[in-house]
C-alpha cells in the first residue's frame, strides 16, 4: 500500500541534476541576468509585479480622498448660521455646494463621508465671540472627524487619529493638525467659510 502522506511523496520526487542548473543559467543569461546560487526573477516578472503594484497604490490613494474634496474653491465662500453655538462646544454644520446662491444650512449630525454635492464643517465658538471652521477631514487620510464630547476630543474613525478642541493632534497618525476654512463675519448669527 503506498504511503500517501505529503512527506513520503516528496521525498520521492526526483532531485533536479547539474543538467537542470545548466539549463536555468542559460535561461537567466538570455534574459541579461547573470546566474547566482539563489532563486532569480526574470525582468519581465518584475516589470509586471511592478506594474500591478504601481496601480494598486494609484487606486488606494485615490480612495483615501483628498482634504480639499468636495470643498469650495478658492475665492468661493459659503454661508453658514453661527445661531445656537455655544462656546467651547463644537457643533457640525452640513451645507450644499451647488454654483447656486449659498444658503445658510441648520447643524446635522456628521457622517462617515460627505455624500456627492455636499459638505461640512466643524464650528467652534470662541470665548471672543469669533468662530472657528474646521474642514472636518482627518489630516492622515482625509476621513471625516467626529466629536466625541465624552473625551473631549475630535476623534477620526478610521485610524483612531485624535485632536483637540483647536484641531492639535494629540496622538496617532495624522501628520499634521486639523486644517481650518477661513472665515468673514457677514451677520449677527452668519459667517462665511471658504479656501482664499
Amino acid at each position: 500500500m503506498p504511503n500517501e502522506t505529503p512527506f513520503a511523496t516528496a521525498a520521492t520526487q526526483p532531485v533536479p541534476g547539474p543538467a537542470a542548473a545548466t539549463s536555468a543559467a542559460a535561461t537567466h543569461a538570455a534574459d541579461g541576468i547573470p546566474a547566482g546560487d539563489g532563486p532569480c526573477i526574470t525582468r519581465r516578472a518584475f516589470l509586471a509585479g511592478s506594474v500591478a503594484l504601481a496601480g494598486l497604490s494609484a487606486v488606494s490613494l485615490a480612495a483615501c480622498g483628498t482634504p480639499y474634496g468636495p470643498y469650495p474653491s478658492p475665492n468661493r465662500w459659503i454661508a453658514v448660521s453661527t445661531a445656537g453655538l455655544e462656546v467651547g462646544v463644537p457643533s457640525f454644520v452640513e451645507f450644499e455646494l451647488t454654483p447656486a446662491a449659498p444658503s445658510v444650512p441648520e447643524a446635522s449630525p456628521p457622517l462617515g463621508s460627505m455624500p456627492p454635492g455636499r459638505g461640512g464643517t466643524w464650528l467652534v465658538k470662541q470665548a471672543d465671540g469669533s468662530v472657528v471652521a474646521f474642514v472636518p477631514f482627518c489630516t492622515h487620510q482625509a476621513c471625516v472627524v467626529d466629536w466625541k464630547p465624552d473625551q473631549s476630543h475630535f476623534v477620526c474613525p478610521c485610524h483612531p487619529g485624535i485632536f483637540t478642541i483647536d484641531g492639535e493632534v494629540v496622538s496617532g497618525p495624522p501628520p499634521g493638525p486639523m486644517w481650518r476654512f477661513e472665515t468673514r463675519q457677514t451677520g449677527a448669527d452668519t459667517i462665511e467659510i471658504g479656501w482664499v
